[in-house]
């Protein structure tokens, strides 16, 4: 898959699904497509733009370095939402209730690619905070 066309099925699988009109759904967005290109091009320092905290990131950069250390890089990643709402907000913090999936994704070595396997919906609440640097996401549980 060439390289505009997995960043446009991220880009397309970060906005799907109700409630995703809201400001707030489509920064999740944003952010969720931020995450999936640093997945996919290998770029832990890219998911600065993502998290408020190096704690937050800590998960991600393990996973991407145990995918570094098998040769291993990802193509298509997209978080596919099925829906999106705010539930609490103020001037520069935001709680949404998402219910998304990873969707499909594979990874793939000099040996050829492997299917992730899929998953079910997940109901998260995840908080967006405005910072200097922009909006990045505070909590996701």
């Amino acid at each position: 898959m060439t390289a505009w066309f997995a960043a446009l099925v991220t880009w397309w699988g970060t906005l799907l699904g109700p409630g995703d009109t809201a400001e707030e759904c489509l920064l999740l967005g944003r952010l969720d497509a931020e995450r999936a290109h640093a997945f996919v091009h290998a770029d832990v320092d890219r998911l600065a733009a993502v998290y408020a905290s190096d704690g937050l990131r800590e998960r991600d950069v393990e996973v991407l370095e145990d995918y570094a250390e098998r040769s291993l890089r990802l193509e298509g990643m997209a978080q596919l939402r099925s829906s999106c709402r705010v539930v609490e907000r103020d001037a520069d913090r935001v709680a949404l209730d998402v219910v998304d999936r990873l969707g499909p994704t594979r990874a793939v070595n000099a040996g050829g690619a492997v299917p992730l396997p899929t998953d079910e919906p997940t109901r998260r609440r995840v908080t967006l905070e405005e910072s200097a640097s922009g909006w990045r996401v505070v909590a996701s549980r």
